[in-house]
């Protein structure tokens, strides 16, 4: 997006299906534009997506790219499934810098839905989708 909130493509494919094949061939392509301020390991590239099929595993052929996943992607799955209460409260545990506080919105979120609370957990590792878990804050 650029400064006048408008959608800048970097690229864009065409495919049968999503796969770890089709992901990688899509990186392939968003790379080469940016290839020569990146070395050959990836180091410094940063890839914040969305959890689909087949993207995970492209990702992990660059192991020192840093992938993050999608908190407006997964705040909106939970207010889908369950409540737009839940979701902003959803919202305020992913951006807290205290693990303590984290823990007390999951341990409220868990008191308004044991179900929305389990599918959270389910999420799975929180350094991609949680400040605290990742930042040295």
């Amino acid at each position: 997006i650029d400064a006048d909130e408008a959608t800048i493509v970097l690229a864009w494919a065409i495919v049968r299906t999503e796969s770890k094949e089709t992901w990688r061939f899509f990186f392939e392509l968003i790379a080469t534009p940016i290839k020569d301020s990146l070395d050959d390991e990836a180091e410094g590239l940063a890839i914040i997506s969305d959890r689909q099929k087949g993207l995970g595993p492209a990702v992990a052929d660059f192991p020192n790219a840093w992938h993050y996943w999608c908190t407006q992607h997964l705040a909106e799955n939970v207010g889908h499934k369950y409540s737009k209460a839940i979701e902003q409260k959803f919202r305020h545990a992913m951006q807290v810098t205290k693990r303590s506080e984290h823990a007390q919105l999951m341990d409220e979120i868990k008191e308004l839905s044991e179900p929305a609370w389990q599918y959270i957990v389910n999420i799975g590792d929180k350094k991609r989708y949680v400040l605290c878990y990742y930042c040295p804050c």
